[in-house]
Order: C-alpha cells, then sequence, then structure tokens
C-alpha cells in the first residue's frame, strides 16, 4: 500500500488521528516550523494533546525535512486540501478551527514575501472554491511584475516559480494569471520548468503549417509573456507562388526574430487588414501565404511588427528592397541591391479627399527643372547626378517628381540600397532597362563607401543601353570628392547640382494660383470660379503655400487671406474627411496623424512604441488595426509613418494642436501637450528595451518643435515653451537624443531662448565625459555659445572665467579643433593657477584637470615633450591632493600620464620596458578602479603594438594587437559612437602586423573593417576624424598595390584628398 492509499484510508476514520488532523490543517503551508505546528494545536485545533506535535512531526506526511521545518509531501496536499475545505464548510461559526487562516497570516508574517504569498492564494482556493481561485490567482501578476522590474530578484522569482508550481492548487495553475507566471519564468528555468499549455488547446493545425484556428488561449497565454522566451531568426522569403515563412535557412531570405513560443505561430496581414491567417514557423518546411506582391505585415505573438518588402516600391525613398547587385572582388560582406519602382496612374474617378487634392496642386507648380532633363538627353551613356541640399523635404521632392516622370517617359526606374550589416533580400532578378533606359534614384547617398557607390554604377554601366544614376545627399563632401576620384578613368560622365528654393521668376503667384485650382476643380470633376480680386494677397505668399490656398479656396468657395487660414481649412476639411470614412478610430488615426508629424520623420517602430507609450493602442498587436486604419488616408513603403501632407501642412498640424485651436478637440490638445510634456520627464535611465527607438522619436521631436519656434504662426509661444521646460527640466534628455536635437536646441539663441536658458545642458555637457561622438560638434557650439553670452553681458569674474574656459578647452579637444582647444586650455590653466595661489584647497583639483586637459591636447597636436611634462605636473600635483586627505582620484592623472609616456616611446625614445610599464599601470587601473578606464587601455594597447611593430618584435606585436582587437569590440558593441575610433585603430594595428608577417589578404580584411568603423564617425565629427581615415585609407592603397588591385592608385589619391583636405580644416580653425 502506497503513502497516498493510507493517507486515503486514514482520512475516511472517524475521529482522524491527531497526526492526520494536523497534516490536514497545514496543508496549505508552504514551509511548517515547530512554533506553526504548536499554535495550530493550540488555536485552531486545541482538543489535540502536545504528544500530536511529535505524532505529526516525525509521521510519514512529511515530504521534506530540514532542520527547523518541514513541508507536507506533494503527491498528499490534494487529498489533504480536500479535507480541509470541508472542514471549513462544515464547521459551526465559533469553531476554532474558522480561525485557521488568520493564524497562518500571523505566524507566517515575517517569511519570503512569495511564500506568504503562495500560502494566501492556496488559503483562497481552499476556503472559497472557484471563488477563491478568481481571488487568487490575479494576484500572482505581483511576483511577475517584480520579475520585469528587478532582473536581480528575476532568478530567485523563477526558483520560487519551480517550487511553487509543485505546492499550489490545480485549479490555481490552469488560471491564466498562473501560466503567465511560469511561461515568464520558464526561459530562466527551461530544464525544471516543462509544463506548457497543451498545444490542442490552442490551435487547430491544416497542411503546409497554415493554421485552420488560432484560439483566443495562444494569445491570452502567449501573447503577455512571448517577449521573454528566446528569439530565433526565422527566414522569409517570396517565390512564384507566394511567401514562405519558416523551415531552413535561404541566401535570398529576408530574416525575423520570432519569440520561440510553443507553438511557435506568426500572422500575415494585408495592408489595412486587422486580421489575418496564422502559420506554424517551427517546422522543417517552410509555411506558405499564397499572395503575391501585396504589401504584407507580419505580426508575432510578443507584438513585434515587421514589413515585408513588396516586390515593387512607390517611391524612391530607401527602403527594405529586393533585388541585389553584389560587388565582385570585395571581401567585406556588404551588398547592394535595387528595387523597381512604378508610380500609379491618374485616377479617372474624382478625388475627393483634402490632402490628395494638395498633392495634385502641388504638382503642377513644381515642374521638373529644365536642367534635370537635359541631363537625361546628355549624348553619353552612363551619367551620375549628384542632388544636393540642407532640405531634406525639398530635394526628395524635386527626385521624386522628376522619377515619377521618368517613369512615364518611358524610363525603368529603380531605388538603390546598401546596408553594411550584411543586408538580405528576396530576389536576384537583375535590373532590366526600360524603353528610354534606366534611371537608379541612391537616396542618403551620402552613407555609402565611395568605392562601393562607384563599384555600383561600374556594374550599372555594362551594356548598350542607357543609364542615369541620381544620386541624392545633403551635401558634397570628401566623399563625394572620393567618388569623382574613383570614376575619374571610367566613361561615367559626373554633374552635381544644388537644390535650391523653387521661385519660378517667369511666372506670377497669380498664374500659379489659376493653374492649381484649375488642378483641383479637375480632380473633383467640378466647375470652380473664386470671386477674388486679381492678385489679392498672392504676391505674399511662398511659392509652396500656393497649393494650400488653392485646395482651401476650392473646398470654401472663398479665398483666404492668409496661409495659415488655407491650412486650417484643408485640416479641417480633412478631419471631417476621416471621421466619415472610419465608423470609431478617427480619434486615434487624429492622433497619431500628430505622433507622425511631431516626430518625422516617423519610423514605423518608433511610431508603435510612442502609441504605446501614450495610450493609443492597448497592447502591442493592437497596432497593426490602427496603422491599417491609418494607412487607408495616407500610405508609404518607406519604412515610416507617412505625415498628412507636406510641412505646410504638418506645421500647421502640430502648432495649432499644441495652442489649443477651435478647430482641434480639447481632449486631442489635452493628449498631445501629455505628449510633448512627458518627453521633458522622460527618464533617461528607465527607457528600457527600446531606449533607441524612443530618442529617436524624442530627437525628431525636438527638431521639429524648434522649427516651430522659429516660425510665425499662430502657436509659437506655446512650442516656446514646451522647448524651453525640455532644456531645463531634461537636459540628459536633450543629449541623448543627439546631434540633431542638440543642433536643432542652439539654433534657438537668441531669437527664442536666451543664451543662459542652455545652462542646464552646458553645464551637463561638462560633467559627461562618455558621450557619443555624433554630437561632440553641437557640444562646442554650444559650450561657446554659453560662454560668449557671458562675456557679452560682462558678468565674468576670474572664478568663473577658468571653468568656463576649461570647458571650452573640453568641447573643442573633443570636436578636433586642437588649436582652438590649446588656446582655451591655456587661458583656462592661466586662470587656475591664479585661483590656486588664493584658495589652494579649493581649486586643486579643476588646476589638476586643467593639467591634464592641457596634456592632452599637446599630445594630440605632437608636441610630446610638453605633454609629457604637463602629464607629470599633473600626477605630482594630484599626489599632494592625496597625501593632505582630499580624496582626489589620481587615476585620470596616472591614465594620462601612461598614455603621453607610451606616446614619447612610439614617437622617438623607443624603450620597450618603459612602454610595459606604462600599459602594466593601465591594466592596474582598469582592475582596481571604480572608473573605468577600458579606453585608455584600449588606445595604450594600440601605441604599445605599434611599438613593438617598429622595433621587430612581431609576435608581441600580434599578441596585443589581437588583445586590442578585443577589447575594443567589447566597448564599440556597448557604444559604438563612444568608442568606435579605437576599434578603427586597433584593426588598423592588426592589419599592419599581419601585412609585415606577409599575410596580406587577412591584413586587408582588418584595414576594411578599420575604414568600417571610421567613416560613421566622420561623416559626424570630420574635423576630429578625418585624419584617421585618411591614414587607413593610405594603409589600404598600399595593401592593394602589393596586392595588385587594379583600385590600388584611386584609393591612393582618395588617401591623399583626404589627408589635404584634414590638413585644410585644420588651418583654417581661426
Amino acid at each position: 500500500m502506497t503513502a497516498k492509499d493510507r493517507i486515503t484510508a486514514a482520512l475516511e476514520t472517524d475521529p482522524l488521528r491527531a497526526d492526520v488532523q494536523l497534516a490536514v490543517a497545514l496543508s496549505t503551508a508552504s514551509r511548517i516550523e515547530p512554533e506553526l505546528v504548536r499554535a495550530v494545536r493550540l488555536r485552531a485545533l486545541p482538543h489535540l494533546d502536545v504528544g500530536a506535535e511529535s505524532d505529526f512531526w516525525f509521521s510519514e506526511w512529511i515530504g521534506w525535512r530540514q532542520r527547523g521545518a518541514v513541508v507536507v509531501r506533494s503527491d498528499l496536499r490534494q487529498e489533504l486540501r480536500e479535507r480541509l475545505a470541508q472542514w471549513l464548510r462544515d464547521a459551526p461559526r465559533n469553531a476554532p478551527i474558522r480561525t485557521l487562516g488568520a493564524l497562518l497570516a500571523k505566524e507566517h508574517h515575517g517569511i519570503a514575501p512569495a511564500l506568504r504569498l503562495e500560502e494566501f492564494i492556496t488559503w483562497l482556493a481552499v476556503r472559497y472554491g472557484d471563488a477563491g481561485v478568481k481571488r487568487g490567482a490575479p494576484l500572482l501578476y505581483m511576483p511577475l511584475k517584480a520579475m520585469d522590474t528587478d532582473e536581480r530578484r528575476a532568478d530567485a522569482l523563477a526558483d520560487w516559480v519551480v517550487r511553487a508550481r509543485r505546492r499550489l492548487p490545480d485549479k490555481v495553475l490552469e488560471q491564466a494569471a498562473a501560466w503567465h507566471l511560469t511561461l515568464r519564468a520558464k526561459p530562466l528555468r527551461e530544464h525544471e520548468i516543462t509544463a506548457t499549455p497543451q498545444r490542442s488547446d490552442l490551435v487547430r493545425s491544416l497542411h503546409g503549417g497554415a493554421l485552420a484556428e488560432v484560439k483566443g488561449n495562444a494569445r491570452g497565454l502567449l501573447g503577455p509573456v512571448a517577449r521573454y522566451f528566446p528569439h530565433r531568426q526565422v527566414p522569409i522569403r517570396w517565390d512564384r507562388q507566394g511567401l514562405l515563412l519558416g523551415g531552413p535557412d535561404h541566401p535570398d531570405a529576408l530574416y525575423i526574430r520570432v519569440p520561440m513560443t510553443e507553438p511557435m505561430i506568426v500572422q500575415v496581414l494585408a495592408a489595412g487588414q486587422e486580421d489575418g491567417p496564422w502559420y506554424d514557423v517551427d517546422r522543417d518546411q517552410a509555411s506558405r501565404h499564397p499572395t503575391v506582391g501585396q504589401d504584407l505585415r507580419i505580426l508575432t505573438l510578443g507584438g513585434q511588427y515587421y514589413q515585408v518588402p513588396t516586390a515593387v516600391a512607390g517611391t524612391i525613398e530607401a527602403a527594405p528592397a529586393l533585388v541585389t547587385v553584389t560587388v565582385p572582388g570585395e571581401r567585406s560582406a556588404t551588398r547592394y541591391w535595387l528595387q523597381p519602382v512604378t508610380y500609379r496612374a491618374t485616377p479617372d474617378t474624382p478625388v475627393t479627399q483634402p490632402v490628395a487634392l494638395l498633392h495634385r496642386a502641388a504638382a503642377v507648380i513644381h515642374p521638373d527643372p529644365r536642367d534635370l532633363h537635359d541631363w537625361l538627353a546628355q549624348p553619353s551613356r552612363c551619367s551620375l547626378l549628384l542632388l544636393h541640399g540642407r532640405d531634406t523635404a525639398r530635394r526628395l521632392r524635386v527626385a521624386e517628381n522628376f522619377a515619377e516622370s521618368c517613369h512615364r517617359l518611358g524610363w525603368r526606374v529603380y531605388r538603390a540600397r546598401q546596408d553594411p550589416d550584411q543586408a538580405t533580400w528576396l530576389s536576384r532578378e537583375g535590373p532590366r532597362p526600360g524603353p528610354r533606359g534606366m534611371l537608379v534614384v541612391v537616396d542618403r547617398a551620402d552613407r555609402w563607401h565611395p568605392r562601393h557607390l562607384g563599384t555600383l554604377v561600374d556594374q550599372l554601366a555594362v551594356g548598350d543601353h542607357r543609364v542615369r544614376v541620381l544620386a541624392i545627399a545633403g551635401g558634397t563632401g570628401h566623399w563625394w570628392n572620393e567618388c569623382e576620384r574613383f570614376l575619374r578613368d571610367s566613361h561615367v560622365a559626373l554633374r552635381e547640382r544644388p537644390v535650391t528654393r523653387y521661385t519660378p521668376v517667369y511666372e506670377s503667384r497669380r498664374s500659379m494660383m489659376d493653374r492649381c485650382v484649375a488642378a483641383v476643380a479637375d480632380a473633383l470633376a467640378a466647375d470652380t470660379e473664386l470671386s477674388v480680386a486679381p492678385g489679392a494677397g498672392y504676391d505674399d505668399l511662398a511659392v509652396d503655400e500656393i497649393p494650400v490656398v488653392a485646395v482651401a479656396a476650392v473646398l470654401t468657395g472663398t479665398v483666404a487671406k492668409t496661409a495659415e487660414q488655407a491650412a486650417r481649412v484643408v485640416l479641417a476639411k480633412e478631419r471631417a474627411y476621416r471621421a466619415d470614412c472610419l465608423q470609431s478610430s478617427h480619434a486615434e488615426v487624429a492622433k497619431l496623424a500628430f505622433l507622425a508629424a511631431l516626430t518625422r520623420p516617423c519610423p514605423l517602430r518608433t511610431a508603435q512604441v510612442f502609441a504605446r507609450d501614450h495610450a493609443l493602442i492597448p497592447n502591442p498587436s493592437a497596432w497593426v488595426g490602427l496603422l491599417g486604419a491609418y494607412e487607408r488616408f495616407y500610405r508609404a513603403d518607406t519604412g515610416f509613418v507617412a505625415t498628412v501632407g507636406p510641412p505646410e501642412l504638418t506645421d500647421r498640424l502640430v502648432a495649432d494642436t499644441l495652442a489649443g485651436r477651435p478647430e482641434v478637440p480639447e481632449e486631442e490638445t489635452a493628449w498631445a501637450r501629455t505628449v510633448v510634456y512627458q518627453l521633458s520627464t522622460m527618464d533617461v535611465d528607465a527607457l528600457g528595451a527600446d531606449a533607441r527607438v524612443r530618442l529617436r522619436g524624442v530627437a525628431n521631436a525636438v527638431v521639429t518643435l524648434a522649427r516651430l519656434a522659429q516660425a510665425k504662426p499662430h502657436g509659437r509661444t506655446s512650442v516656446r515653451n514646451q522647448i524651453l521646460r525640455l532644456v531645463t527640466n531634461n537636459p540628459a534628455l536633450c543629449v541623448q537624443a543627439g546631434g540633431s536635437a542638440l543642433d536643432a536646441v542652439v539654433g534657438l539663441v537668441p531669437k527664442c531662448l536666451a543664451a543662459a536658458e542652455l545652462r542646464p545642458i552646458s553645464d551637463l555637457l561638462a560633467t559627461t565625459a562618455d558621450h557619443d561622438v555624433a554630437i561632440d560638434q553641437a557640444a562646442m557650439r554650444i559650450q561657446e555659445t554659453v560662454a560668449s553670452a557671458a562675456v557679452m553681458a560682462g558678468d565674468i569674474l576670474p572664478e568663473t572665467q577658468a571653468p568656463m574656459d576649461l570647458r571650452l578647452a573640453k568641447a573643442r579637444y573633443r570636436a578636433g579643433h586642437l588649436l582652438q582647444a590649446l588656446s582655451a586650455v591655456e587661458d583656462a590653466l592661466r586662470g587656475y593657477k591664479t585661483l590656486v595661489s588664493g584658495q589652494p584647497g579649493r581649486y586643486a583639483a579643476e588646476y589638476a584637470e586643467a593639467l591634464i586637459q592641457a596634456s592632452r591636447v599637446h599630445g594630440e597636436l605632437g608636441q610630446i615633450g610638453e605633454a609629457v611634462k604637463l602629464a607629470e605636473q599633473a600626477e605630482e600635483h594630484v599626489k599632494e591632493m592625496s597625501d593632505q586627505s582630499r580624496g582626489t582620484d589620481i587615476g585620470a592623472a596616472l591614465a594620462n600620464l601612461a598614455i603621453q609616456t607610451l606616446r614619447a616611446q612610439q614617437k622617438g625614445d623607443r624603450h620597450p620596458d618603459v612602454a610595459g610599464r606604462a600599459v602594466d599601470a593601465l591594466r592596474s587601473l582598469v582592475s582596481a578602479s571604480a572608473r573605468d578606464y577600458r579606453g585608455e587601455l584600449a588606445d595604450g594597447l594600440v601605441m604599445y603594438c605599434d611599438l613593438m611593430t617598429v622595433l621587430g618584435y612581431p609576435t608581441e606585436a600580434l599578441r596585443v594587437a589581437e588583445e586590442a582587437v578585443d577589447l575594443t569590440t567589447v566597448l564599440a558593441a556597448e557604444n559604438p559612437w563612444a568608442h568606435g575610433h579605437r576599434s578603427a585603430q586597433a584593426h588598423l594595428s592588426l592589419s599592419v602586423v599581419l601585412a609585415i608577417s606577409g599575410r596580406l589578404e587577412d591584413a586587408l580584411a582588418e584595414a576594411a573593417k578599420a575604414e568600417a568603423h571610421i567613416r560613421p564617425l566622420v561623416d559626424a565629427s570630420p574635423t576630429r576624424f578625418q585624419a584617421q581615415l585618411a591614414g587607413i585609407v593610405r594603409h589600404n592603397a598600399n595593401l592593394m598595390r602589393q596586392l595588385g588591385r587594379p583600385d590600388a592608385n584611386r584609393t591612393a589619391e582618395t588617401a591623399a584628398g583626404l589627408r589635404e583636405s584634414a590638413s585644410t580644416d585644420h588651418v583654417d580653425e581661426y
């Protein structure tokens, strides 16, 4: 007979034995101490004698025992708890057993909260049955939330979940909350927790991976916890019969991350649809969605949302694409591909949407510039034109209109894209020309490696058809000079053209207005006559405002007095149009339109995260429905959420919403103000897994608000106050948002912000040493603006002048303006010397900091002797301060002294023992100091490696170079913008060592990695990093020459051009 049989028999006896009574009473306890047994015997079972305690303690009903505590056997708990429930139901109201619940809570008030919660839930289930289960199960969300908010506790709580599953009643474990807690802990304890919902309760399968039904349990049980599961890369790709999902890896596949739930399923949705079929992607064979060429989305159980690129694009703006063009001979994994672009024909039916009418009107007065068509007609078979200008929207508008007209003229239009992260694609069809030829548009061309762009153009030039490549960029620069050198000896004709504000001098405003009105009337299929005096008010309009005024005039029958009024008319008509088309979600669509306008250009992921943050959607999966409703009106295939119209409309939308104009519902204004207010209160340290996504949205919002704050329209004061609140209350967010946000803020001085109001950002930048290099130029401008304003105000005192000079020196040093940094740091040293002589205790630490900064500047300028001298002075000064117990950290001084010592050994002294001790000192700082000196150690390792290479110790040099690469790889993974230049230098050092060893191919691969790391930094801070890029490219050219590569000479010329440009930048500092 088993123990279970014996307890069943014992429970059938009447009366129950004393040990069995105690086992029944204590069956809901998570752990049982002698004190608890005694309290239960005395108060809940007073008829038992003291011997019952020992009978129970040593009975066979005990399953786990340790000193001071036992638990009831898990295989007996159900029978014991059933008897306890019967006792409590049958007991009289004043029976002692009725006090058992309160007694357990009192005796166990000091145990772990998780155990106390477990006992309470168990007691509710036993005492009140199904009602108690429903009441108690939701309490399991408390430990689930604790696992989310405290990673340190998550591991311990996962252990508790493993044990609690053996003790909680089965009915509790069947509840959704218990499954959520179990599945949340399962990835942490996958071997201990094997429980999972039954597949048959979640899905019903069909042949081929398609699911006949995904039951509510699947989304209810798995959805809320799917994001905690490990993710797997799942391939998707088009074939002739549809979209293939899952199955084996494929070279033509695009990969998405899917939570490894059981079952592992995804949903496929067509654009504008809120529902679609589900597919099992955890199969050996791919599942097929039988739709070809549609704009599809894939939704995972975890709420991740993926946009599947269609076979043909609808715009030229960069987006995921389908057709690849590979570059032969490239060892790097960079790949390039083309996607065909087609444009919809003008519909025959009348157009009634106001924004669509505005598009028609704008097309009338923005014809293609004549010189672009002259470029098309050039006799050369292949030609590249750079279309550049700072106004992103304007240059895209010009390029888009031109591409659309080329499409109508018989040119086959493609857009080109590259991805440095080994981008994947969905098809390999090569580009085919149209009757007139092929037009390839390269958006964001300045982000391409010049050699790669040149290679792409070279490949397109093969054949007899005509090729035109339209490159779009913010401006010319070193990368364009490289492109010119690369293509100089080819048969490709090169031109560049700036995009300026389009103001035709050959046509009056009234004439343009008449043509816009005619286009709108034609689209509406209506006869329209406007009663307005010729030329009235038109001459004051900007060209871009005329289409807005025309649409408003046609829709109302009168011409608005100002462009602002016209924009409000169009927005009001657009709002009414959406409300008529949508049954219920028009308010949410209007709010999404505000988000898209505020954070433009707004990526889909940013929009989804912000929509969740600001209560537009209740959960991530609801995003698909909202976006589907929104895209009924505003479609885009660029991976971004489209805005309601051109800047003339979107700027008015944001300003009027924040200003609380009568045309905007009060609830929408309150919500919008809350969105912007929350930007100023956002905790930078609590942005979560989507930190970069949120910061990108914040940066775009700051740029938008800054532009509106400087504009004339109504609402400027409200927007200015929002910006001031952000700058004052949350400078950390402004800094984290990046250089574009800081540049926008600095541009508000003095028109909208006083320079003194930038002081919070200035103070933060001065105390933050590890911010991204991408903001260095903007940071320098902020410090210079604040300093200039202080000087102009005439309130500079000696005790404030020196700190201000030191701030300037640091900012200019980081931005690469070394001569200006030297001037500022020398001023700071003079000021601090005066201050230290009068109050040595107060300014000693700042003086040491100035000495260290001066040493760094001299070292970068190649003035090694002065750099070492200042470093030694700083060390002596800091040691003296430490001896006087002032609590100064000597690490910065020691690290700088080690770096300058290594620089001196590298440049001339060349004593390996001295250099080795300097590196050891840096290693000691890294291991012993609370501050992070890994960056300094990386710099020191590179210098030591170069010294070992020069001295002829290749084995030691290789060991140190590999150590440097390993360290900088870790640092760059943590923050590529702060340590990318170190990673580039480490790869360059390794390349040099490999080249000396005769491993030229490996050396060239390392040089390519170095160049890939440094190029993004050059774009962000050219003054600081262009010389480093020149050195890397020159080394690359030497390797290519030794390997006999045909591009060696052109690469060497590129290096020379970069070096010359970098030298000119430094000479022109003053």
